[in-house]
């Protein structure tokens, strides 16, 4: 293409320069037990998407994720938009050592770390920690890396969607990580949603929402506001051994003080490098209210299905995972996964307790 171009190479070299063009292509199958998400089994396409970065000279840069499919958060073969913003890497004009960035559109909620492994092409494992808060959000962000040290700054809409009745939100949400030693990260996370009738932050597939059908009743309201706290950590423990953790928890406020709620979730997650290009992992993960007569809804996608059995009457669930993962290629993984969700339901529900096992094996090109 460049021989044949002649001379206009040096457009074409400038255009190649600026863009960058990346994705890829999850498929999985995996089989619950009868009351789980595939009683008898199911193979597709866990996620597939692209990503196009382009560089603007002096400015910064913009980046656009085309999700073509995406099965955390369809129920059924869907495309559409995911992250898409432009970011202006000296917004104030304070030179490199102390800028600060500033990043508008649809971006990935700066709360917790686990939205940062969330594609499966740097998740550890195949299935989802059961109640890990992620997900995006459209508004401004102001963010600095001082190198041992960072923080996040974010005013989104609030809700989970678009079109929502009740408008705009609003969320706040601000995270400050450090690095104390080469082996160790940790980052002090908060969120906080004003009114929303959905909130755009998602739990396994699950958002806040007012409480509805529950064995005590449902919420006349249509809005509650929500304060989330998280404290992550990554740390290389030794040249084999790596954890990754995180523990939160928040305050849901109806204006019924009868249909407040304050939820729990956490994730501890050991990896042990086996070989050079094989590793295992363990994820213990889990969440909920943790109360006999107040429960919430936790769906624990995409094996557990709860929120179709249990509703507001889920006091809490676990999840159990251990899995293999092969880097047979830079660009080709391929995983396998055993493990149970376990779900208690409030005692005022009169619901039985469970226990689901699942299976499950992934291959994932990326380019």
């Amino acid at each position: 293409m460049r021989e044949a171009l002649g001379s206009a190479t040096r457009t074409l070299d400038d255009w190649i320069d600026r863009f960058q063009l990346s994705g890829f292509v999850a498929v999985r199958a995996f089989d619950t037990e009868s009351r789980g998400a595939a009683p008898d089994g199911a193979v597709g396409i866990q996620a597939a998407s692209l990503f196009v970065e382009a560089d603007v000279h002096d400015v910064g840069s913009a980046f656009l994720e085309l999700r073509l499919d995406y099965f955390q958060e369809a129920g059924q073969n869907e495309s559409g938009l995911g992250e898409a913003y432009f970011t202006i890497d000296d917004a104030f004009g304070l030179g490199a050592d102390a800028a600060v960035a500033l990043r508008l559109g649809r971006f990935d909620l700066p709360f917790g770390e686990y939205y940062l492994a969330e594609d499966p092409g740097d998740n550890r494992l195949i299935g989802f920690p059961a109640v890990i808060p992620y997900r995006w959000d459209e508004g401004v962000m102001a963010f600095a890396d001082r190198g041992s040290w960072g923080c996040h700054a974010a005013l989104t809409d609030g809700t989970y969607s678009r079109n929502s009745q009740s408008g705009i939100a609003p969320a706040v949400t601000a995270r400050l990580h450090a690095r104390p030693a080469e082996s160790l990260y940790v980052s002090v996370s908060g969120m906080y949603i004003h009114a929303a009738d959905a909130s755009a932050i998602c739990f396994g597939g699950s958002v806040i929402t007012p409480v509805t059908g529950s064995a005590t009743g449902s919420s006349p309201s249509t809005e509650v506001r929500s304060l989330l706290g998280s404290v992550d950590a990554s740390w290389q423990l030794a040249e084999a051994l790596h954890l990754q953790a995180s523990f939160g928890g928040g305050r849901i406020d109806d204006r019924i003080g009868a249909f407040d709620r304050t939820i729990l979730w956490w994730m501890v997650e050991p990896t042990v490098q086996l070989a050079a290009n094989l590793d295992a992992t363990l994820r213990w993960s889990g969440g909920g209210t943790f109360d006999d007569a107040e429960g919430f809804r936790f769906e624990a996608r995409p094996y557990g299905n709860g929120a179709a059995t249990y509703g507001f009457d889920l006091s809490s669930l676990q999840r159990v995972a251990l899995g293999l993962r092969q880097h047979v290629h830079p660009n080709l993984i391929v995983k396998a996964e055993v493990g149970f969700d376990h779900f208690v339901a409030t005692d005022v529900s009169g619901r039985p307790n469970d226990t689901r096992t699942f299976t499950a094996a992934e291959a994932v090109l990326t380019f």
